[in-house]
């Protein structure tokens, strides 16, 4: 028996780009329900609170990586409108 199972680590590695993706979904959907965020899905519309956005914007790469878990989110909600 071999301890090395290279689809076994594969799935798992899947398994955990699956979870890093939830976690970062439901960050954003705490923001939103605790009003610091306002999205409009259908219109395309975003509104970061001032609180949040003076928060990320201290460093140009948290930023950046909130703006795209920001996007992965919206495009996760389109997809939830879609079905």
């Amino acid at each position: 028996m071999s301890f090395w199972n290279p689809k076994k680590k594969a799935q798992q590695e899947k398994e955990s780009e699956q979870m890093k993706m939830l976690r970062k979904i439901s960050i954003c959907t705490n923001l939103m329900q605790q009003g610091l965020l306002y999205i409009d899905v259908k219109s395309r519309r975003v509104v970061i609170s001032d609180t949040l956005a003076v928060m990320y914007m201290g460093d140009q790469q948290r930023w950046t990586n909130f703006l795209t878990n920001l996007q992965m989110w919206f495009v996760y909600q389109e997809s939830q409108l879609g079905w």
